[in-house]
């Protein structure tokens, strides 16, 4: 879904007047308040009045701003492939909390679906290194059967499992989006939407400012408006993750009697839906539902 979605960029770039530089920026400086330049590892300059920082997790960007970041380990690893199983997905997202971590089946074309396993990081290892046919197995017992048996696999990759956020958003003539500002758990496949959200709501902010798109109080505002959204988000997903962390009974009863409870609710239910796949709150304009007149 990555390339389909850099693919649409690109395409959509060459419809603009947006110049693509295929380069990295090797260093950013502030020559006055009203600018930042940029050196380019080809040695080139560039001069503008916002700089957006949307470098991932290991910003260079963000470390050169001294903006600083917390972070959570959960000392997991996040195993990922694409599978194909019996039975089709009927364009459903399945997922289940296991004693060491969530699995979830997101829905590909095809039949296929992408697989995100968070585990220990001994049984990691043991699923990216096992055969395919043990993998498929495993998976296919690990849900029950309830899509039947895995006859297709990918390659297995892993990575570690952890929580950060940048302190502040903005800096002096810098905006962090996505990963740059922002990393959590994949617990319900979250990540990109909460970036997707960061640049609607910059370029919102920014196709309402007359004059500077750089400017403190258009930054300072782009901070608070995302800084909020996803602390609430990190604060349920937190909450969730702590309701299946215990294994034992009574505490498992009392889960099962709050989901049950939950699933009934026509107040509750939806309105925990929508917040789940990121459609409630103070979205970008874009974001929001559609109306019919």
């Amino acid at each position: 879904e990555n390339q389909h979605l850099v693919g649409a960029l690109h395409k959509r770039l060459g419809s603009t007047a947006a110049t693509l530089i295929n380069a990295s920026i090797a260093h950013t400086s502030l020559p006055d308040l009203t600018s930042v330049t940029v050196t380019l590892n080809n040695g080139e300059k560039l001069t503008a009045q916002l700089l957006v920082a949307a470098d991932g997790t290991d910003s260079g960007i963000r470390r050169q701003a001294q903006i600083d970041i917390s972070r959570r380990d959960f000392h997991q690893q996040a195993v990922i492939a694409t599978v194909k199983p019996a039975r089709n997905h009927q364009h459903t997202a399945w997922q289940k909390f296991l004693p060491g971590g969530p699995i979830a089946f997101l829905p590909l074309a095809d039949g296929y679906c992408s697989i995100v396993w968070s585990t220990g990081i001994e049984h990691a290892g043991q699923l990216v290194n096992q055969s395919d046919a043990d993998f498929r197995r495993e998976l296919g017992d690990v849900i029950d059967g309830r899509l039947g048996v895995i006859t297709d696999s990918s390659a297995r990759f892993s990575f570690p499992l952890f929580q950060q956020q940048a302190r502040r958003y903005v800096g002096n003539r810098i905006a962090l989006i996505g990963d740059a500002a922002h990393r959590i758990h994949p617990l319900a496949g979250m990540g990109a939407n909460l970036g997707i959200a960061d640049a609607l709501a910059l370029a919102e902010l920014l196709a309402d400012q007359t004059d500077d798109p750089g400017s403190p109080a258009l930054l300072n505002r782009y901070d608070r408006w995302r800084r909020s959204e996803v602390n609430a988000y990190m604060t349920a997903q937190e909450m969730l993750r702590s309701c299946y962390r215990w294994s034992v009974r009574p505490a498992t009863d009392v889960r099962g009697l709050g989901v049950s409870m939950l699933n009934k609710s026509v107040i509750v239910k939806p309105e925990l839906l929508l917040r789940t796949i990121g459609l409630t709150g103070n979205l970008p304009r874009l974001m929001q539902p559609m109306t019919s007149a």
